[in-house]
Formats: structure tokens, sequence, C-alpha cells
């Protein structure tokens, strides 16, 4: 087109200017000279004056055809060594061939799937490098593409240079070239992807078996309560099968609507799926299929979407049935005791005495079963590390949180457990105290390291003034008191100082004084008469209940009373900080 177009406009625009000459330049000479010699010689010069302008206008427009032909030219050879360098160096095989399988043209990428050069891939048909087993499947791919014009994508294998086969994933087009058909296809080693799959599929496998053989109910919900997962240990405990549930809402399956102390479940659960983060843990009665009600001790964690939003619920539950009873036992007991004080005193006091008795097998129980206690928490914090760090195997978001949270509760419950222990054991009269000579500032300084890390996060100031002094108690009941202050130190302190020190006791120089002192969020007066109660946990201005069991300052009191022998002392202002004061003497005499 471009070449007949300016072909044709130099024709044109020279016939126009030769019939103009010729009829204005006659007319003009008609007209001006009558000498005949003169008209006859003016005529040739006219002639010539004709020859050389056309000649030059034709030479201009040539010239002009020319340099834009050139010109197209040029940019048709860059496009087209462009396109070829797209084919050459793409990262998707690319491939030419005809209906009958003989490749005319493959890219680098092609040859490389199959672990050839371009040029030995060319001496090959497409048959060649296609195993047997899809003979009949790739002529159905023929039959269609010659229909529909195009294929895939499908899957399929190639045949390596080496023999092995490479999976691939094809698609394709069906192409005319100066009247002959051709495909034209795109090529991907999916040898990765289904590596990935098989990894994924081996991760999901190991996952399910955990969550299976776990001896806890796992159930994921949705957040209008439909279940959408529960394992194999909550189908038997329930009694229903998996099918029976999924879909369904759990407030008329698993959970009445009321429990039998009268209290509204459906209210409940509508309660746990809006605001799941401030239904962490939660207790309520459930129903087996059979009728039958129980009692499930629930920890509840979010799932999020790639937006951040929160898109199910994931609940682990214990059974606590037995606990639930006993406790109901025990109420009606202390009821029962209660008519007995207004009848008989002495009988109380008796009754009493039994009571402590009891309490105190229940601490020497809970002391000798430390071991049987600590040891599966212990296998499953350290089993739920392995596979969270992904020594087993890869794992996916969902997994990871999901392994996190089993990971996290336990060591939560690992130190709640510990320190139920430990009040056990200092109640039943078992601890052990095994004194030792020491360094108080090696021991202070020991304590120190746990707590630098944090401290430098929050960017708080730290300081200490630690006085050399030899002791001789049980260092390890020391170091526990001390972690534990500095810990809520830590906790409570947002901004501003910690500040640690230790000096001889000013009254007495058998005795050392170890003081930790804060800026942090401070003890308010009414509390501070049950600071050293069991159970009891502050709120803080900015975040709320701060995490922890409430155990640690107790047990830090009774081990400094009862253990070491000292006494604990405490200063605090709300808003202002605390300062926590540590007497015990240098040397424990062990009775």
């Amino acid at each position: 087109m471009f070449q007949k177009r300016y072909t044709f406009i130099i024709v044109i625009i020279y016939a126009l200017i030769g019939a103009l000459w010729i009829l204005f330049s006659d007319k003009v000479l008609s007209k001006y000279v009558q000498d005949i010699e003169l008209y006859a010689q003016l005529q040739t010069y006219k002639g010539w004056l004709y020859i050389a302008s056309t000649a030059t206008l034709l030479y201009i427009l040539i010239r002009a055809y020319v340099v834009r032909l050139e010109k197209y030219e040029s940019e048709l050879r860059k496009q087209r060594d462009y396109n070829r360098l797209l084919f050459t160096k793409s990262s998707i095989g690319l491939a030419l061939c005809r209906m009958d399988g003989t490749l005319i043209d493959v890219n680098e990428a092609y040859a490389k799937i199959i672990g050839r050069t371009v040029e030995e891939t060319l001496k090959l048909t497409y048959w060649d490098i296609t195993p047997d087993k899809y003979k009949e499947e790739e002529l159905r791919i023929l039959e269609l593409l010659k229909n529909k014009g195009r294929y895939g994508p499908y899957e399929k294998h190639y045949i390596h240079k080496d023999g092995h086969l490479v999976p691939v994933r094809l698609q394709g087009t069906l192409i005319k070239i100066d009247g002959e058909e051709y495909i034209w296809s795109s090529v991907e080693d999916i040898t990765e992807l289904k590596k990935a799959e098989k990894a994924l599929i081996e991760s999901e496998k190991k996952y399910r078996e955990i969550v299976d053989n776990a001896v806890s109910i796992i159930l994921r919900m949705s957040l209008d309560g439909e279940v959408k997962f529960i394992n194999k240990y909550g189908e038997e405990f329930f009694g229903f099968t998996s099918d029976e549930l999924i879909g369904r809402n759990v407030v008329g399956t698993i959970v009445p609507e009321r429990e039998t102390t009268g209290r509204d479940l459906k209210e409940l659960m509508d309660k746990i799926l809006k605001y799941p983060e401030k239904f962490e843990y939660n207790i309520n009665e459930n129903i087996k299929k059979n009728g039958e009600r129980v009692w499930i001790f629930w920890v509840n964690k979010a799932i999020y979407d790639e937006q951040g939003q929160v898109k199910e619920i994931l609940s682990i539950g214990t059974d606590i049935t037995e606990l639930k009873r006993a406790q109901e036992e025990l109420e009606k007991y202390k009821e029962h005791l209660e008519e007995l004080v207004r009848e008989r005193t002495k009988e109380l006091e008796e009754a009493n005495e039994k009571l402590k008795e009891l309490d105190r097998l229940k601490s020497m129980f809970i002391a000798s079963m430390s071991h049987e206690l600590r040891t599966p928490l212990n296998s499953i914090i350290g089993f739920s590390s392995i596979i969270l760090n992904e020594w087993l195997g890869p794992l996916n978001e969902e997994q990871k949180i999901n392994i996190a949270t089993i990971h996290r509760s336990g060591k939560h419950l690992l130190a709640l457990i510990n320190d139920v222990i430990d009040i056990s054991k200092i109640e039943a009269g078992v601890i052990d105290i095994i004194p030792e000579e020491f360094e108080l500032s090696d021991l202070l300084k020991e304590a120190i390291e746990n707590f630098e890390k944090d401290i430098v996060q929050k960017g708080l100031e730290f300081s200490i003034e630690i006085l050399p002094v030899k002791m001789n108690t049980d260092r390890r009941r020391v170091f526990q008191c001390v972690t534990n202050l500095l810990s809520n130190a830590v906790k409570f302190t947002e901004n501003g100082y910690i500040k640690l020190t230790s000096s001889e006791d000013e009254k007495d120089a058998d005795f050392v004084q170890i003081t930790i002192e804060d800026s942090g969020i401070g003890i308010k007066e009414e509390d501070l008469r049950r600071l050293f109660q069991p159970f009891q946990r502050f709120d803080s201005p900015n975040k709320g209940k701060i995490p922890g069991t409430g155990l640690g300052l107790y047990i830090t009191k009774k081990i400094v009373t009862e253990v070491l022998k000292g006494d604990i002392i405490v200063e605090s202002k709300y808003g202002k900080g605390s300062k926590f004061i540590i007497r015990i003497p240098k040397r424990l005499i062990k009775k």
C-alpha cells in the first residue's frame, strides 16, 4: 500500500504540472510573440525548460518517496527484530509447528524444557518429545484445535533429553501463514509447581493428623456461627459426624439455646462471633447428640483474611464437666457447712480441720505430680515448636496461626501449672530448700539479661547500683523473686525508667535489701491491700487488663517470707510508679 500510494501521487503531480505547462505556455507565446522564427526558437527553449523543471521535480518527488520507503523499511526491521527478541528471550517456551508435528521454530526457553539447544530441538518433531500414553489425548486436542482454532491450557509431560519426564502446561492457537495452517503454542515448565503442590498436600496431611489426633475439640466456624470444620476428637466427643455438623449453626447442634443455669447461650454466641477478641477464653454448657449436657472451657482465636478482616473463629475446647460437678458439689457442701455452723459449732470446727487436711493433701498431691503435669505439656510445647519452625515441612499461613496458638497456649498453661505447683509445694510444706554460696551481684546481672531486650524495645532508662555481697541461701528462689518483680516493672512501665539496687540492711548487717523501682502505672491505694493475694490482676490505663495469671506477687511473697525467711515491702503512687523491696538474710539456716 505504501509503494502504490506514493507512486500514484508522483504520477498525478507530474501529469498535472505537464498539462498546465503546455496549456498556459503556448497561450502566452502565441499572444505576445508574432515572429515565427522567434516563436519556434522559444518553443525549443520552452521544451528544454519543461524537461529540466519536470526532471528536477521528478527527482525531488522520487527522492522523497525513497526516503519514506527506507524509513518504513527501517521501522519494519526494528519491529521484526524486536518481536524476534521477545520470542527468543521469552521465559515461556514458544513453538511453531506444522499440523503433522514438525517443529518450524522454537525459542531457547522451549528447548531448555527438554534439555536441548534450539538447533537440536528443530531436528525433532512434536511426537518425538511426547510420551506414547498421550497419543489419544493429543489427537483429541488436535481435533479441538481444528474446530475451535485454539486449545488448552492443559497439562501433560515432555520427554527430557536424559529420559525423565517433565511436567508442562500448554495452550495454543491455530494460525495461517501463506495459506498453510500452523500451531502456535506456549509451554510452561511446572516442575516446581508440582513439587510445591506435593509438599502442600503432605503438609496438609501432617496438619490433619495433628488436628485429628489432638485430645481437644478443635472447631472452626464462620461469623454467623456456621460450623466449617471439626476434628475427629470433636466428632467422637459430641457424637456427631462431620456431615451432620458442617454447614449447620453451633446453636441448636452442640450449643443449646439456654444453659441449665438459665443463661442465654444464643446471645453469648452472638457476642463471641461479633467481639472474638473480648472472649479469648470462655466457659459454657454444651450438648451432645444424645442430649447429655457437658461443660467446655473454650479458647477462641480470630482468623483474619488478607485485608485484615476477621473471617472465621477458631475454637479449642477442653471438657471440664467433672471439674464443674466437683465445684457444684463443693458449693453444696459449703452451704451444708453454713447450716452446721448455725447448729453445731464444734462439728464445724472438726469439718474445717478435715477441709484443711484435704487442702494440704491436695497441695501435696499437686506438688508430687509436678513431673506428670509438666511432661505432656513440655511435649506439646516442644513438638508444636518443631512444627512451627517448619522442621517437618513448610506451613501455610493458617497452619502457622493455628500451631502458634497451640504453642502459646501450651506455654501459658505450663507457666500457670508451674505457679500452682510452687504454691502447692509451699502450702504443703514440701518445697525443696537448697542453700548455696553465691555472689548476689552475679545473680542480679543474670536476672537483668532476661529483660534487656524488652527494656531496649520500650526505650526505658535502666540503672543499677549493685553491692557485692556473698550469700548462702537458696539461689534459685532468690532469682525467681527478682525475676518476677523485674517482669512486673517492665510489663507495667511504658516510658521512663527502671532502677535496680542492692545494699546491706541499715538496721541489721546480716540482711540485704534488693530494691526494684519503676516509673510505671503505679498501684491504687485501695488495691494495695489485695496486692499479694492470688489471681489478682490490675488494669492498665492504656491497655486494660495486662496478661498474666495473677500469681507472681503471691508466689514471690510466699517464697520471701516462708522459704527465704525475709520480708517484702511495697511503696507505690498511682500514675507515678512503684518500689518493691526484698529484705532477706544473707545466710539461710535450713531446719
